[in-house]
C-alpha cells in the first residue's frame, strides 16, 4: 500500500563515504569534491601561478557545468586560461543554454563534436594525485564516465611548482 507521505518524501539516497584530502603548502586535492589546487607561491599571491582542476564524482547535475577534466591557470590572481563562462547571467538566454553550461565553454575535448552530458549524475571523473615528487605534481584525471563514447580517457596535468610550467596530455 502506497501512502502519500512516501511520494512526497522519497527514501534518502545512500550516502557516499567521504574520501580523503591530500596536500601540502603548494598543492591540495580533495578526492571527495574532485578538486585540485596547485601553486608556485601561495604565501605571495601577487607572484603565485596557480592551476585549478576538476574531476568530480558528483557529475554535472543542476548548476554544475559539463566540465570534468577542466582546468584554469591564474597568475598573480588574474585569469590566463579559464572557462569562458557567462557574460551576464540570464537564465534561459541563448548564450546560457548553448554555451555557458556546455563542454565547448571549457577547455575540455569534444568527441565528434559532442561534449559531456549536461545535467547528468553519471558524467563523473576521478583525480589520481601524485603530489610533489620533488618540485613536480602530477594529476591523472580519469574521465571515461564523462565521455561514454570513449572506452578510455585519461588527461594528465604535470605542474612544476618552481617554474609554473603546466604540461597537459590527453
Amino acid at each position: 500500500e502506497l501512502h502519500l507521505l512516501d511520494v512526497i518524501v522519497p527514501a534518502p539516497r545512500a550516502k557516499l563515504h567521504e574520501l580523503p584530502r591530500v596536500g601540502s603548502d603548494r598543492s591540495y586535492v580533495s578526492l571527495d569534491a574532485g578538486l585540485a589546487s596547485l601553486h608556485t607561491d601561495l604565501r605571495h599571491p601577487e607572484r603565485d601561478i596557480a592551476v585549478f582542476a576538476r574531476a568530480s564524482r558528483y557529475g554535472t547535475p543542476s548548476h554544475q557545468h559539463a566540465d570534468q577534466g577542466d582546468f584554469a591557470i591564474l597568475a598573480g590572481g588574474r585569469g590566463l586560461i579559464i572557462p569562458s563562462g557567462s557574460f551576464g547571467y540570464q537564465f534561459g538566454e541563448e548564450h546560457h543554454r548553448v554555451w555557458t553550461q556546455q563542454t565547448v565553454a571549457a577547455n575540455c575535448i569534444l568527441v565528434d563534436g559532442c561534449g559531456q552530458k549536461k545535467e547528468s549524475a553519471e558524467a563523473t571523473g576521478r583525480i589520481e594525485p601524485e603530489l610533489e615528487n620533488g618540485d613536480v605534481s602530477r594529476l591523472k584525471l580519469h574521465l571515461e564516465p564523462a565521455y561514454p563514447m570513449l572506452t578510455k580517457y585519461l588527461r594528465t596535468l604535470v605542474f612544476n611548482h618552481v617554474t609554473g610550467v603546466l604540461v597537459v596530455t590527453d
